[in-house]
């Protein structure tokens, strides 16, 4: 396992992108591949990415929002991939989700989801997450945080 220290976003972008196409190319029937995340920016300072992804009409909830597992699978996938590039592991499966929900989301809209690397460790990897909407990137949607296993 040899750990990614990326020290440009242009840099920390072509590594996540790389490894999107890998699991796109690898795994195509996966539910990650269905939500559709694209790069919005990175921070490798901060060891932050922010996605870019639009809810659609499957991801509804009987009240005509966007489902609370679907919200979870966008803050462990953006998490958990993001723990995967910074830690150059073969696999980092999630450990522990603690996730909130505060706020409903709408379907067909455009969201952030901001993912962090808070610690780094060569067994376990700690995250941080939310969603919000593309026109309020301040106010948070939902919340998450993750613990994945660093599996070299």
């Amino acid at each position: 396992m040899k750990p990614n220290f990326p020290t440009t976003p242009q840099e920390m972008e072509a590594g996540l992108n790389a490894y999107f196409d890998l699991f796109r190319r690898e795994y195509p029937d996966c539910i990650n591949n269905m939500l559709n995340l694209s790069i919005h920016s990175c921070d490798p300072a901060s060891r932050t990415v922010v996605f870019l992804a639009h809810t659609m009409p499957w991801m509804s909830n009987s009240t005509g929002v966007v489902h609370g597992g679907i919200l979870a699978t966008y803050l462990d996938y953006a998490m958990g991939m993001l723990c995967h590039y910074l830690s150059g592991a073969q696999s980092d499966p999630s450990i522990h989700l603690d996730t909130n929900f505060l706020r409903p989301v709408s379907l067909n809209e455009a969201i952030l989801i901001r993912a962090s690397v808070t610690k780094l460790g060569a067994r376990v990897c700690f995250a941080e997450a939310s969603i919000a909407r593309a026109e309020e990137p301040e106010t948070p949607l939902a919340t998450a945080l993750g613990t994945y296993c660093v599996i070299s």
